[in-house]
């Protein structure tokens, strides 16, 4: 599986403490040599995997064991 950070994908969240956060989040990973280059909404993130033969791991059938990765900010993708 690949991942790719939903902070940087969830960027329409109406909590302004989680846009702090992505906007935080953005800032580390720039200031780590990879700049944010593409944002995506939630659902133009759902129909680029789609495009691509990928889905976001747990959408057929939630997995409890994906919690701990979306909260700490992973979208994991797994082949359609």
């Amino acid at each position: 599986m690949d991942a790719l950070s939903r902070d940087i994908v969830d960027t329409q969240d109406p909590d302004p403490v989680r846009r702090h956060q992505v906007s935080l989040t953005a800032q580390r990973v720039a200031a780590l040599g990879e700049p944010v280059r593409t944002v995506l909404t939630p659902e133009a993130a759902g129909e680029l995997l789609a495009a691509t033969g990928w889905r976001a791991a747990g959408d057929a059938a939630p997995d409890p064991h994906l919690e701990r990765s979306t909260r700490a900010g992973l979208l994991l993708a797994q082949p359609a």
